[in-house]
């Protein structure tokens, strides 16, 4: 008998054992609970009814859950397409994590931890990336995201609060060398709120790095 080494896949559990883990969660978990766990588990626009299949439930039933989901910002929507097609929203599992943090580090350390990027998430072009956080008594604030290329050429853009003569207090620099300044909206600026939104923000740069081909 040849045994399995350290560095093989691991075997795929038997199809019994599935179908009951399978019925337990069914069981065990109302409609709306079925299609949100299988939604979060999307990374790509996906008709309505294949996310109602997999959480076995009628096609009426997931799009109505769905569409509740998409209202509270959990799942994204693409209404143009027929039918609807439904995928998560990063953004969302980002505030969760910072939730998950937030519960256990101070604002200090939120700072500390949001100002360390992961590098390995960006495409080889991308030679560094990182965050500078300023938050102050006041409630005001200054985030400042910094991307280095490969190449050398550097983006720029930061969220401000703070007094400003010409602008808004509530302000935003835009890239790709913050020059450009406009009034923002935010819906908080507890700080949480406020680097749960730079953080989707950095997401979706990310994306449209990757989504450019530059690998």
């Amino acid at each position: 008998m040849v045994g399995r080494g350290a560095g093989d896949p691991d075997p795929a559990p038997p199809q019994d054992a599935v179908d009951a883990v399978r019925r337990r969660w069914r069981d065990r978990t109302d409609t709306v609970g079925r299609v949100y766990d299988v939604v979060l588990g999307i990374s790509e626009p996906t008709p309505s009814p294949r996310i109602a299949e997999r959480a076995e439930c009628s096609p009426n039933a997931a799009k109505k859950h769905l569409d509740r989901l998409a209202d509270m910002g959990i799942v994204r929507a693409d209404r143009g397409s027929r039918p609807v097609r439904y995928e998560r929203n990063d953004a969302y599992l980002e505030w969760q994590e910072a939730s998950r943090i937030a519960a256990d580090l101070s604002i200090d350390e939120i700072v500390e931890r949001v100002g360390r990027l992961d590098a390995a998430r960006y495409p080889p072009t991308v030679e560094a990336a990182r965050l500078d956080v300023r938050w102050f008594t006041s409630g005001d604030f200054s985030v400042q995201y910094v991307e280095t290329a490969a190449n050398g050429a550097r983006l720029t853009c930061r969220w401000d609060r703070h007094p400003h003569s010409h602008d808004p207090r509530l302000h935003f620099h835009r890239p790709p060398d913050g020059t450009s300044v406009e009034g923002l909206s935010l819906g908080s600026i507890h700080p949480l709120d406020v680097l749960s939104t730079v953080l989707a923000a950095v997401e979706r740069r990310v994306a449209q790095r990757w989504d450019a081909g530059e690998e």
